[in-house]
């Protein structure tokens, strides 16, 4: 039957609401079918986009048409969004409802909008907590914990105590994950677990993720838990990486091939002839495994190693430029010093004395050392000295990536105020990076913006960034003026964001380039290296699709990074996704409201944590000690298996018994070679006393040399003067460089002392006589101390001394070993002693023998030697336990899956038993009424929020500003600490707050002794602000005095209305059945009201007659007749004056301090950033307009209805 609708009609109308018709049109046609061929509609789903799919886009969508879970693990910018929206569409045709979650709001937000213009507003609705927009429509978009609360509300729905946003219907056909890696986060991570293993089966799931390390566990985990499920891994970029390395001089290639690198045109190739290598090497040693499981060793394959890409050379190379430039610029300071340790004697002195030397020669000279010279050289700088000299200024990175057409660019920095002071900073520098026609664009967007927002408090110098094409964006900044900035970066108008990487988690906001200033950043353990999937994650916003041919991603120099640890990170294997599955007290009365214990077991342990358990409890099978009877049945099925394959088990015992060959007899050569060297080493040590002085001698680094004579016994290394080594006799020779080395025994491989080799004897003794003198003559000047040596290698010494010496006699000796040494005759090839040529046959033999052996040519080698493995340890088991293998491999395995401090089932159990202590469970584990509103809570500890609501004592002595107070202190779950608050909380609220403490202390108390580690909130430290924005105080009144960032502020204020309208909603079982009081939705409705405005609630401005407005507008008047708004000028003052007393700072606001100063918290983070850029000059200090001075304080307020009920208290911290 043909289609009513082609290809051509369904491309005419992509990307638009129209196309959904068409495609319903189309499924609607076939009488009594509800699908097309999967063929038909794969060219259709195709239709709908401007380009052609990649790969593993096409892929994926054969798995979603076939009704299959499916996980897609691809880089950042690969394209996972169009899988996304396939799948969007396919239910769209069907009709049918299909669920889109993120683990952001701004990632919600963001796709909201976008899937609004793709398939029309009225398809599209948003659950985000805070936002309900369209709620029955086909496409919801939510936050990833918003689905959680749903399925658990699902379960429950004929349940009267349930309150469900939108039901699970059968219409709905799929559910999207984005950024399904969220699931290795520690504090977020149960939530996705928790949606998986409560998803009903008809719902198809999603999951899109970035590059894992094991994606095959998450797959298998789903298939177990969810249904069939595909695996879709791709490391392709439709817009390619090129990695650049940024230094002081220009910014390089950071490999050697250009193209090179994680998500690069040529991808991270081994070296060449590894792939083979590794290939044999992976066979052998798997077997190798199971042959050495017999002597208690471990059986495990080997990890995958990190292929090592070659640097590129010029890194070296400026390097070198480096010291030497640094050497001749701080000539006079290196002088001085080591003058000073000249005039100290001793060996120290010695060596002053020697490089003081090299000091003496003119830079022209310094430009043209090699060798002994050079590495003197560096010995005069330190590593720091370097590092600095080679790290970019912040002006001439810019410019560098201006000049090669870099520009977009994200910065990553780890720090806010890092963020907001390079921002300043390069915009001081006078760079003009937007054309005349973007500057009236960027002009314009801001008008308009102020329009919408007249009330936003900003800095003028934001606004001085915006007009120079500059940003700084964090968590810091007020949404609304992120989503500004967003704007004005995708439109092109910002040509340089700094950014935390929280940016690179978040909205889709792809640049040209993305640069990292440093590899590491201040966690929870202090400084730590990022890992490889964090900076893979910043590196994959580099390249715009449809825009740029590649994307370039920039690491820059610093003191803590230079190119090889930068390629050794972006190189490391990715880290393993591991369970963060938590039992929770929501989600355990949830569970046993609709299961008994037995079923409740049955979910619980399909958490991914029971997943990755069994499955390292399945490897460590191999190591167990088995029931005999058990262990011989095990073999029977190997050894079937086997033979269905066609493996002939007297071939696999050939080839076991030929590696097993192989490896004795590899080990007898490292016997025989250790025997043949240490009987070598006597050997030579007998000889040297009577061994010519002239004969030629080959050394264990592959120099050769002659033997010029014996070191006495004053002038030996100090490493050589204990020990075993203090009387064995040193050998001086001069090698064909000109170099003087003394060598130990062990040290030298041949010898050979023939005439026509080496040097004639009287040149030999020339030479050591010299040397005798000369060494005579530094000792006596050095005040009785020996000669200074550098190891080579252990054994192995060199002579240090000037390479063009000032005294005569160390002229000479200069002299003649260059002379001298240039006409050494190399010796003869040393002949390998008998026993190791004997024995090197035999291993290359039992090499062949290995090669020839059937098994080794089959295409499935790998797992026939995998099974043989298995069949071996169980035969070795029959014989003989190994425990110490076993714990060997028990701690293999626990790096490789993590391990669970108790199993979660067990952790069920003991929060089980602290419900029903506070009455949340009967003693048979069901759900009392109070049990049933701790499962509809959402919160960090939905108990302890539970029971305050239901405290009527505190609740009824409280006004809905005190109560908004109250929910934050005890949800306060905002890790940033405010250090500087100038408004007390009311005494009602401090009362209930002193009131809760002691019910707090008894739950910790209880937490405590079953184990359970659930944060038990109760912080009034921040609770005053919020109280105080709902009584009505303005946000610029609230900001001025509190030291947090707006954004911050406004962060803690929407947690806590999220709260509030789960407390406004509550069905109303619970007040009839009095389990709260009727005045807690009362209470919580009226603080959403107070707290729910302008700007915390970003879609409702205030009318512009609002007494608020100050800054925005004045900002823009300021800016459109050129009196402000401008970066500050440091060259000048407000006077108009010049001098060091312009660049005063005004002071702070009577009582309070600027808050993008004031930023305490930050002090750490920000160290690191400082270290980043070279600072050309000092951070511009803020000139131009004052900041809007606070209103004064009212006078204390009475507590009584609903007025204001806190007190202001300027110049104090705290209360």
């Amino acid at each position: 039957m043909s289609l009513p609708v082609s290809v051509e009609d369904i491309r005419r109308v992509a990307g638009s609401p129209a196309a959904i018709n068409l495609l319903e049109a189309v499924i609607t046609s076939r009488a009594g079918s509800d699908y097309l061929t999967n063929g038909e509609m794969e060219e259709l789903m195709k239709a709908l986009f401007p380009f052609t799919l990649d790969a593993f886009q096409v892929e994926a969508l054969r798995s979603i048409l076939k009704s299959r879970n499916v996980i897609v693990s691809a880089p950042t910018g690969s394209g996972k969004t169009v899988i996304s929206e396939m799948a969007i569409w396919f239910a769209l045709a069907r009709g049918r409802k299909v669920f889109y979650t993120s683990p952001l709001k701004a990632l919600s937000n963001q796709k909201f909008s976008d899937f609004q213009q793709i398939y029309g507003e009225e398809t599209v609705g948003l659950l985000t907590g805070d936002v309900v927009r369209n709620r029955e429509a086909p496409v919801l978009v939510m936050t990833t914990e918003v689905f959680r609360n749903i399925l658990y509300g699902e379960a429950i729905r004929e349940d009267e105590y349930s309150y469900v946003p939108s039901k699970l219907t059968g219409e709905t056909v799929s559910v999207i994950f984005d950024e399904f890696h969220y699931i290795n986060d520690p504090s977020r991570g149960t939530v996705w677990e928790e949606c998986v293993i409560n998803c009903p089966k008809h719902i198809n799931i999603v999951g899109l993720s970035a590059t894992m390390a094991n994606p095959m566990d998450l797959k298998d985990w789903l298939a177990g838990v969810h249904g069939p499920t595909d695996l879709v891994v791709s490391e392709h970029r439709p817009v390619p990486l090129r990695y650049m390395f940024a230094t002081n001089k220009g910014l390089y290639p950071l490999f050697r091939d250009a193209e090179a690198g994680p998500g690069a045109r040529n991808g991270v190739p081994l070296l060449e002839g590894e792939e083979e290598d590794m290939a044999a090497e992976e066979d052998i040693l798997e077997l190798a495994g199971g042959l050495r499981a017999s002597e208690g060793k471990i059986i495990t394959p080997k990890k995958p190693r990190a292929p090592l890409i070659p640097l590129n050379p010029v890194f070296e190379d400026l390097r070198k430029d480096t010291i030497r430039s640094l050497v001749k610029r701080h000539r006079p300071g290196i002088e001085a010093r080591l003058r000073r340790q000249s005039n100290n004697g001793g060996r120290g002195g010695r060596r002053a004395r020697q490089l003081k030397k090299l000091m003496s020669y003119d830079d022209d000279d310094v430009d043209q050392f090699e060798g002994r010279k050079e590495r003197s050289l560096q010995s005069l700088v330190s590593a720091k000295q370097i590092a600095d000299a080679e790290t970019p200024t912040l002006s001439k990175l810019v410019s560098q990536m201006r000049k090669k057409q870099l520009l977009p660019a994200i910065i990553f920095m780890f720090s806010r105020s890092g963020c907001d002071s390079s921002a300043r900073r390069l915009a001081a520098d006078s760079m003009e990076l937007l054309s005349e026609a973007e500057k009236q664009a960027v002009q314009a967007k801001l008008r308009e913006f102020a329009q919408e927002n007249p009330e936003l408090l900003i800095e003028p110098w934001r606004i001085g960034l915006l007009r120079k094409g500059i940003g700084s964006h964090h968590a810091g900044l007020l949404p609304l003026y992120k989503i500004l900035l967003e704007e004005l970066f995708n439109a092109n108008l910002i040509k340089v964001l700094f950014a935390t990487e929280t940016l690179a988690a978040g909205v889709n906001m792809p640049a040209r380039t993305t640069a990292i200033t440093v590899l590491r950043k201040y966690g929870s353990e202090g400084l730590t290296r990022l890992s490889t999937s964090q900076l893979l994650q910043m590196a994959g916003r580099a390249g715009r699709r449809g825009k740029d041919h590649e994307g370039s991603v920039v690491l820059i120099r610093s003191d803590r990074t230079d190119a090889r640890e930068a390629a050794m990170t972006l190189l490391a294997p990715l880290d393993s996704i591991k369970s963060q599955f938590r039992i929770t007290y929501g989600l355990a009365t949830n569970v046993l409201r609709v299961r008994d214990l037995s079923k409740s077991r049955e979910l619980i342990e399909k958490s991914f944590g029971v997943f990755l358990q069994a499955r390292r409890r399945e490897a460590e099978g191999r190591m167990e000690i088995l029931d005999p009877a058990v262990a011989k049945e095990r073999i029977n099925d190997t050894r079937q298996r086997l033979r269905e394959m066609g493996v002939d088990m007297n071939e696999l015992d050939i080839y076991r018994r030929a590696f097993q060959r192989l490896q004795a007899e590899k080990d007898w050569l490292s016997t025989v070679r250790t025997s043949a060297e240490a009987d070598r080493a006597a050997a030579v040590s007998k000889m040297l006393p009577t061994f010519r002085k002239g004969g030629a001698v080959e050394l264990i680094n592959g120099e050769v040399g002659a033997f010029v004579g014996l070191l006495d016994q004053q002038f030996r290394p100090p490493q050589l003067s204990t020990g075993a080594l203090a009387r064995a006799p040193l050998a001086i020779v001069l090698t064909t460089t000109g170099q003087l080395v003394v060598a130990c025994p062990n040290a030298i491989v041949n010898l050979d002392p023939r005439s026509q080799v080496g040097l004639p004897y009287p040149d030999a003794r020339t030479v050591v006589d010299t040397m005798a003198v000369w060494l005579n003559q530094q000792q006596r000047q050095g005040e009785g101390d020996g000669p200074v040596w550098g190891e080579v290698l252990p054994g192995l010494y060199w002579l240090e001394m000037p390479d063009e010496p000032t005294d005569r006699q160390g002229a000479i000796l200069y002299d003649l070993c260059e002379e001298v040494g240039s006409e050494v005759v190399p010796p003869a090839a040393a002949v390998q002693p008998p026993a190791v040529a004997r024995q090197t046959k035999v291993v290359e033999r039992a090499q062949r023998n290995l090669e020839e052996a059937a098994i080794h040519t089959r295409t499935d080698r790998q797992q026939v030697l995998r099974m043989g493995l298995d069949l071996l340890a169980l035969e070795k088991q029959l014989k003989r336990g190994n425990r110490s293998a076993r714990t060997a491999q028990l701690n293999e395995l626990k790096e490789a899956y993590g391990s669970l401090t108790r199993p979660p089932w067990q952790e069920f159990l003991a929060v089980g038993r602290v419900l029903a202590k506070w009455g949340a469970l009967t003693d048979e584990f069901v759900p009392t009424s109070f049990g049933s509103l701790v499962g509809y809570l959402n919160a960090a500890n939905e108990l302890w929020l539970g029971h305050v609501v239901c405290w009527e004592p505190v609740i009824d002595r409280l006004n809905p500003s005190q109560f908004a107070g109250l929910i934050h202190a005890v949800t306060k779950d905002f890790s940033r600490k405010a250090s500087d608050i100038k408004v007390r909380p009311s005494s009602a609220l401090m009362d209930a707050v002193s009131e809760l403490e002691d019910h707090a202390e008894r739950l910790r108390e209880d937490q405590e002794n079953e184990l359970i580690d659930l944060s038990i909130p109760v912080d009034i430290n921040t609770a005053s602000l919020v109280e105080a924005w709902a009584d009505g105080m303005s946000w610029e009144e609230l900001t001025a005095r509190t030291n947090l960032e707006q954004g911050d502020l406004c962060s803690l204020i929407r947690r806590t209305a999220e709260v509030l309208r789960q407390l406004s909603s509550l069905p109303h079982g619970y007040i009839r059945d009095r389990v709260v009081s009727a005045q807690v939705p009362e209470l919580a409705a009226a603080a959403v009201r107070r707290i729910d405005r302008y700007p915390v609630r970003e879609e409702q401005p205030l009318d512009s007659s609002s007494r608020d407005r100050v800054l925005l507008e004045e900002v823009l008047y300021e800016e459109a007749t050129g009196t402000g708004g401008e970066i500050p000028d440091e060259s000048e003052d407000e006077e108009g004056g010049e001098g060091e007393d312009a660049f005063e700072e005004e002071a702070p606001p009577p009582g309070g301090t600027w808050i993008d100063d004031a930023l305490v918290a930050e002090a750490r983070e920000g160290i690191e950033e400082d270290q980043v850029f070279q600072q050309q000059q000092p951070p511009p200090q803020r000139r131009g307009r004052a900041r809007p001075q606070p209103l004064p304080p009212p006078p204390p307020a009475v507590d009584s209805g609903y007025g204001y009920g806190y007190e202001v208290v300027p110049g104090r911290s705290g209360f």
